[in-house]
C-alpha cells in the first residue's frame, strides 16, 4: 500500500529537496559571512544556533532520501531481478 501512493512520495522527494537545499544555504552563509557556528540564526530566536539548524536539515534530507530508497529505490531494483 505503502509502495502504490504517489502523495508520500512526493513529499519525500520534496522534503528531500528542500531539507538539502537549506543545508546549503546554511553552509553558504556560513563560509560567505564568517558567521561563527554558535550564533543565533534569527535574532529574535536566540536558542536556535547554525549548527542546530544545519543539523536538523541535514538529518532532514537523510531521513528522506533513505526513506524513499527504502520503498521505492532498494526493493524495486531486487524485486525486478537486476542485481543490486
Amino acid at each position: 500500500m505503502i509502495r502504490e501512493s504517489r502523495l508520500l512520495r512526493a513529499l519525500l522527494l520534496t522534503g528531500w529537496l528542500y531539507g538539502l537545499l537549506l543545508w546549503l544555504y546554511i553552509i553558504m552563509r556560513i563560509l560567505g559571512e564568517d558567521i561563527l557556528l554558535f550564533m543565533s540564526f534569527i535574532d529574535f530566536i536566540p536558542w536556535l544556533l547554525y549548527w542546530q539548524l544545519g543539523a536538523l536539515s541535514f538529518l532532514l534530507s537523510a531521513a528522506c532520501m533513505l526513506t524513499y530508497l527504502y520503498y521505492w529505490g532498494f526493493s524495486s531494483a531486487a524485486s525486478k531481478g537486476r542485481p543490486q
